[in-house]
């Protein structure tokens, strides 16, 4: 089981060059090799995101924060050619809005 995090400029640089992923995995000491598909049997992908809501109606109300943990699994426990995909989510009111706004 390894668990993988990526910085900012990590994600960038593989959004630009995809075969940099495997320089990122090598300086974390993990291999891939073609064959290792055959025995991985569950990948989750785990990300946040943050959202904020405006009332159109008063101009007066402060803006509503919000916080969304996102989760997906990708199960291939059963090997049989077929990956079950599991999405979850976990919304929570965030009381300080950070970040800019515009309008």
């Amino acid at each position: 089981c390894v668990l993988l995090k990526f910085n900012k400029n990590e994600v960038e640089e593989i959004r630009r060059n995809a075969s940099s992923l495997r320089k990122f995995l090598e300086e974390r000491k993990i291999t891939f090799k073609p064959e290792d598909a055959l025995i991985i049997s569950k990948g989750v992908l785990s990300f946040n995101l943050r959202t904020i809501h405006f009332s159109t109606i008063s101009t007066d109300e402060r803006p509503e924060c919000f916080l969304i943990q996102v989760s997906i699994i990708f199960d291939n426990s059963r090997h049989t050619g077929q990956v079950y995909i599991s999405l979850s989510t976990v919304i929570s009111y965030v009381t300080l809005c950070n970040g800019r706004v515009v309008h």
